[in-house]
């Protein structure tokens, strides 16, 4: 059976915003480039050069690191929370256009805050990028990741509905404190909480998508972390 017009098979290939995101975080003028370790970061951003950087980039209308910045989350090199929902609506009107399901996850590290407090803030960003690069080798190419906020990370994906979205957590789930993240010169075992919301089941707008997916990550941490998933109520 043909496809409708406009629309290509997602699987098997890269959607559109994967293919973006890999093109803007391979570009040549990639900011993790230019910062070695969490330490150098932290140097670099005392001495102003990593702003000066970007002033200057900016001023020159080089149009690769305008989208960097706009489109992106500096720290993980993820879309930020503001293309994630962009993208978010564009999907889901995808998905009522054509009748296709779509799910979203959202992710969490488990006692983050321990973490840092055991081994000193630089540990909070070295821990957030090795898990923002651990999600980008391990979710499927049609999966659109981001950072939410300060420490949760979202997942689009297209064309899935709440089974295939359970699989794919549980792959993150099981996977992650077995590899490990390797960040700043040091090898970080970590766990984490996931929450799932589908479309159409567990909502029909963006809103009713995340707030379901953010009730059901409350409910994973509550039952007391460490690999839990939880699957809102349908609603």
């Amino acid at each position: 059976m043909a496809n409708p017009p406009n629309q290509q098979p997602l699987f098997g290939r890269e959607s559109l915003f994967r293919q973006k995101l890999n093109s803007l975080r391979n570009s040549s003028s990639r900011t993790h480039n230019l910062i070695q370790d969490a330490e150098s970061r932290r140097k670099q951003l005392e001495n102003s050069t990593y702003l000066q950087q970007l002033q200057e980039n900016i001023s020159k209308r080089d149009p690769t690191e305008l989208e960097r910045v706009t489109m992106l989350d500096t720290q993980t090199e993820l879309f930020n929370q503001s293309t994630f929902l962009r993208i978010l609506t564009e999907e889901i009107k995808r998905a009522k256009r054509y009748k296709n399901n779509l799910s979203i996850l959202l992710i969490t590290v488990d006692d983050l805050q321990n973490i840092v407090a055991e081994s000193g803030d630089l540990a909070f960003d070295a821990v957030i990028a090795g898990v923002a690069n651990f999600l980008m080798k391990t979710i499927r190419d049609v999966d659109i990741p981001a950072r939410y906020d300060r420490e949760t990370f979202c997942i689009v994906c297209p064309q899935t509905d709440a089974e295939g979205a359970t699989t794919l957590a549980e792959r993150l789930r099981s996977r992650i404190a077995v590899d490990r993240i390797a960040e700043a010169a040091r090898n970080w075992t970590v766990t984490i909480s996931l929450g799932i919301a589908s479309y159409p089941t567990n909502g029909l707008s963006e809103t009713a998508l995340i707030e379901g997916c953010l009730n059901a990550l409350i409910e994973a941490q509550g039952t007391g972390n460490n690999y839990q998933i939880a699957i809102p109520i349908d609603q």
